[in-house]
């Protein structure tokens, strides 16, 4: 034995001893704890936090969490379904369970208390969870819609005066009108909804042309697209006119005037 080894095992001894003596792991360096001391520590105070990792048993944290009903010092590796269980039946919040130790009673329990399905799998909703969540918040933003039925979307809409969230084949002429006539947008309103009335007035409002639908397209919203934009970009060849060729003149140095005829000859055509 070396002199090193040797002074390692004195030292090994003394603390032995010393443990002996206190039964309590408390005072000794780290490395020189044993499973024994560990044991026989736990035994004596039912108490897991101190003892290294490498010396915790399964048999030791089930008997601590037995013991104090206390999760918190146990290790990751150490809990168990069981544990799980009754911590969730403690405060009824599943979001203080690790996703994989969930379970189908614990998300039935969770909404029965919080009446919230935001962290509830799809595949444990049911129809009767989604009608009494939206009986209580009025909002179908996180309802799957197999489950949105059409008397929520007109209570949804009746309240919100919003589209936002209905499904299309919910929708109803009488929702895209006031919907239109209430925020000067077309964007989600499907087109079979679209009226031409609808798409003047939100373009009067936005003077934007790009979210109506080419049908919907008149000459007067070209016309005043190219006076906004100085832009025939978007305009089909037929709605261009003379004019605009005109204002593309004064507007444009590269275009001269020999262009010009030369476009005006082709819209001829």
């Amino acid at each position: 034995m070396t002199d090193i080894e040797e002074t390692k095992n004195d030292e090994q001894i003394f603390w032995n001893n010393f443990f002996d003596i206190i039964k309590s792991i408390k005072h000794i360096p780290y490395e020189y704890l044993t499973q024994e001391m560990c044991n026989e520590h736990f035994k004596q105070y039912k108490k897991i936090k101190g003892i290294p990792q490498k010396y915790l048993t399964q048999e030791m944290c089930n008997e601590y969490f037995n013991f104090k009903k206390d999760i918190h010092d146990i290790p990751e590796e150490f809990k168990t379904q069981e544990m799980w269980n009754f911590c969730f039946e403690e405060c009824k919040d599943i979001l203080s369970v690790p996703t994989k130790f969930r379970t189908h009673l614990m998300y039935i329990k969770h909404f029965y208390e919080k009446k919230n399905i935001s962290c509830i799998p799809q595949k444990y909703l049911t129809q009767e969870m989604c009608d009494e969540y939206f009986k209580e918040t009025n909002y179908i933003c996180l309802i799957p819609p197999y489950f949105i039925t059409q008397k929520m979307c007109n209570e949804y809409f009746e309240i919100h005066k919003n589209i936002m969230f209905i499904p299309s084949y919910y929708l109803t002429q009488e929702m895209c009108d006031e919907y239109v006539k209430r925020y000067k947008k077309i964007e989600g309103i499907p087109e079979k909804f679209l009226t031409q009335e609808m798409v003047n007035d939100y373009f009067d409002f936005s003077n934007y042309i790009y979210d109506i639908p080419k049908k919907f397209r008149t000459q007067k919203i070209y016309n005043k697209h190219f006076k906004l934009t100085n832009s025939i970009n978007c305009i089909p060849y037929k709605s261009i006119t003379t004019e605009m060729i005109d204002q593309l003149f004064n507007y444009d140095d590269s275009i001269t005037v020999k262009m010009i005829n030369q476009i005006k000859t082709k819209l001829k055509k």
